[in-house]
């Protein structure tokens, strides 16, 4: 029981994390001490997505009947997907932000 409530704790730090960090990222984006570019939405993706796999992970770890099969490419899968939704974001906003200025 223990262990659950720690882990569910622990999730629960993972999404204020996740929410902080694109709060911060969109920040300094609309400050422009980082351009929205690629290089920046890839390493806002990547971060989000170590973040989400280590939340996956802590969900599987407390869940009673959590899959038995191997999770890498599940892991992989995510850590892609997040990637592409970091840099089209950063387009995103770049193409938005060009012509509201």
């Amino acid at each position: 029981m223990l262990k659950s409530l720690l882990r569910l704790q622990d999730g629960v730090y993972i999404t204020l994390l996740e929410f902080y960090l694109w709060y911060a990222i969109m920040k300094m984006w609309k400050r422009k001490k980082v351009q929205p570019s690629l290089t920046s939405g890839a390493l806002l993706g990547a971060a989000s997505g170590l973040n989400g796999i280590h939340a996956w992970k802590s969900i599987f770890e407390i869940h009673c009947d959590s899959p038995e099969k191997n999770l890498k490419t599940f892991f992989g899968h995510l850590l892609l997907g997040l990637l592409i939704f970091g840099v089209f974001s950063a387009l995103t906003y770049k193409l938005t932000s060009d012509r509201n200025s």
